[in-house]
C-alpha cells in the first residue's frame, strides 16, 4: 500500500469511527408493545445537523508532507473562492432538495415493505410516532484524491408512545466504502446536472432506510 493510499485509508477509518459512534443507544421493542403498536406515524421537519460533513478533493494530503504541506494547504484555503462545500449546500438549497423529506420517505417505503407495523406521513390513528434524527450528513471521497463524491448519512430511528416513552430505537450510517459506484458523481456532474445531486441522495437514503428498517421488530 503506498502512502497516498495509506493515507487515505487512515483518514476514512477515522471518519468512520466517529460516524459508527455517532446516534443514540439502541432500544429493542418488547414483545407487549409489539402487540399493541399497529401503526405508527414517521413525524416531518428533519433537520440536518448544523456540521455539514465534506471532503474537498485532497482535503488533510498536505499532512502527508509535514508540517510544510499543512501550512500549504491552510494558505491555499486561506486565498480560495468559496469551498465546494459551501457550493454544495447552496446547490442543495436552490433546487429545493430536502434532504429530510427523502429520508423519510425512503423510510416509510422500506418499512412498509415489510410485514409487520405500518408506517405512514399521517399521525391519524397512529399508536405511536417515528422520528429521523440526521446525526451526519454530507459528501465524502472513497479516497483523498478520489473525484466521485458519495452522499454520506449517520441516522437514528425513534419510536416513541405519545406519552414520550422510547419504544424502539436504532442507528445506522452509510460511509462510501459501503456505497455502490452508482452513487456518486464528480463535483463538476452535480453542477452541470443536479438531477444526480437528488438521484445520489436518494439511493444513498434509500439503502440506509432499508438498513433501519431491516432492525424493525417483525
Amino acid at each position: 500500500m503506498n502512502l497516498r493510499h495509506l493515507f487515505s485509508f487512515l483518514l476514512l477509518s477515522a471518519t468512520l469511527a466517529l460516524a459508527a459512534c455517532a446516534g443514540g443507544p439502541s432500544v429493542s421493542m418488547t414483545a407487549a408493545d409489539r402487540t399493541a403498536i399497529k401503526q405508527v406515524a414517521v413525524l416531518g421537519d428533519i433537520k440536518l445537523p448544523d456540521a455539514f460533513s465534506y471532503q474537498e478533493r485532497g482535503a488533510g494530503a498536505g499532512a502527508m508532507f509535514g508540517l510544510i504541506g499543512a501550512l500549504a494547504e491552510a494558505s491555499a484555503r486561506s486565498s480560495a473562492p468559496p469551498s465546494e462545500a459551501a457550493q454544495m449546500q447552496a446547490l442543495i438549497k436552490s433546487n429545493d432538495i430536502v434532504v429530510g423529506n427523502i429520508l423519510r420517505a425512503e423510510f416509510i417505503r422500506a418499512a412498509n415493505a415489510r410485514d409487520g407495523i405500518r408506517f405512514a406521513d399521517s399521525a391519524a390513528a397512529a399508536d405511536a410516532d417515528l422520528t429521523l434524527t440526521v446525526n451526519m450528513f454530507g459528501f465524502h471521497r472513497a479516497h483523498v484524491l478520489g473525484a466521485q463524491l458519495y452522499p454520506i448519512y449517520n441516522v437514528t430511528a425513534s419510536m416513541k408512545r405519545r406519552d414520550g416513552v422510547v419504544l424502539w430505537q436504532k442507528t445506522d450510517y452509510l460511509m462510501p466504502t459501503s456505497l455502490i459506484e452508482e452513487t456518486g458523481f464528480s463535483f463538476s456532474e452535480y453542477q452541470q446536472d443536479p438531477a444526480k445531486l437528488r438521484t445520489a441522495l436518494t439511493r444513498t437514503a434509500a439503502s440506509l432506510m432499508s438498513l433501519l428498517a431491516d432492525k424493525l421488530p417483525s
